[in-house]
């Protein structure tokens, strides 16, 4: 296997890891859109 396919498998890997990481669920989703409307959204 040659180093650039290792680095893109690795770097592929690190991605689909972060954004599984960073995914909120549909309750965490739903307050964080609450707090952004009580707070006048994008006029805070």
């Amino acid at each position: 296997m040659t180093l650039l396919k290792k680095i893109s498998m690795i770097f592929g890997t690190i991605l689909i890891i972060m954004s599984n990481l960073s995914a909120a669920s549909p309750q965490e989703r739903d307050a964080l859109v609450a707090l952004y409307d009580s707070t006048n959204g994008d006029n805070w």
